[in-house]
């Protein structure tokens, strides 16, 4: 069963490009607060993931994007996180202004030991993550 949470973030001023619309940098950034939140909130804080070695660098990031978000405005990062495909994990996000949906996109992560080798991942991290 996917594992789904909700981000609220305020757009600052120095996410915004000079058009005052939030740069596309600041998505990735958006989707990373996201995605480590919806993880603590399952008990699987990145800090403690990498403590044991195990380690989730993004392999994949797509955007699309729908309307520009701007400075001052609240925005709500949706995280999916779908349960491993054998090394893979992927998280799927919609941003959304209200009802308004601005961006969607992805990422996809690669099960990683600090000697920077792909590993299966551990059988309790798959036990929250299915």
């Amino acid at each position: 069963m996917p594992l789904e949470h909700s981000t609220d973030i305020m757009v600052r001023y120095a996410e915004t490009d000079q058009m005052g619309m939030v740069h596309h940098v600041s998505y990735a950034v958006y989707f990373e607060e996201a995605r480590t939140k919806n993880l603590a909130a399952a008990g699987l804080p990145y800090h403690l993931m990498e403590e044991r070695g195990v380690l989730l660098p993004v392999v994949e990031l797509t955007l699309q994007y729908l309307k520009p978000a701007k400075f001052g405005e609240y925005v709500t990062v949706k995280s999916v996180i779908s349960p491993p495909q054998g090394a893979r994990l992927r998280v799927e996000y919609r941003i959304l202004r209200g009802d308004d949906l601005l961006v969607t996109g992805s990422t996809i992560h690669a099960f990683m030991g600090k000697n920077g080798r792909p590993i299966r991942p551990p059988g309790d991290i798959i036990a929250v993550l299915s």
